[in-house]
């Protein structure tokens, strides 16, 4: 699958021709905001190898119930991915997750993507509703959600460990 969201952003399936360029993203940001808030990174993109594993998996996934696992490509460049976790069927929802490397944030990468992946879900895969989950102190991926119309479902006490402290999360929920 590949989609162009606009003049400078394609989003593509991850494959593996994209694992060296997808694990040097990463490990380029290391040492920023990225994993400090997506602290998982660390361990699936560790090494090219993790990362391939990471990319069958995801590939099994959108064999299995068709949801995407999308790099970002700004201007030709890898610069994150968005995505939809496998389908709750009893729920009949989603949850959508996101990161971008630390030189491509602060462009709208996100804003701009995200319409397509709310469509998708809706048009495409005809869930119910779509959930996304973001740490409490994470002010600014709270106005993500925010911007799409999801509204707060609960806060999950310590659902994550960030750096070394135990941080709750918000969970959003748009509903189609």
């Amino acid at each position: 699958m590949e989609v162009r969201v606009d003049d400078e952003i394609i989003l593509r399936q991850i494959s593996q021709f994209y694992a060296e360029e997808l694990f040097l993203l990463v490990a380029k940001s290391r040492e920023n905001d990225l994993c400090y808030w997506c602290p998982d990174l660390k361990r699936t993109y560790a090494t090219l190898e993790s990362t391939t594993r990471h990319i069958d998996d995801a590939t099994s996934k959108f064999g299995d119930d068709q949801t995407p696992d999308l790099l970002i490509f700004f201007k030709g460049s890898c610069a994150g991915l968005i995505s939809l976790s496998p389908i709750d069927v009893n729920q009949n929802s989603s949850e959508v997750g996101y990161w971008l490397g630390g030189e491509f944030e602060r462009k709208g990468l996100i804003s701009r993507s995200m319409p397509f992946v709310l469509g998708y879900a809706k048009d495409i895969l005809r869930l119910k509703a779509v959930e996304l989950s973001t740490s409490v102190p994470n002010l600014r991926s709270q106005r993500l959600p925010t911007k799409f119309g999801f509204h707060k479902l609960k806060v999950i006490p310590n659902a994550e460990i960030l750096g070394d402290t135990a941080v709750d999360h918000v969970l959003w929920r748009h509903e189609f």
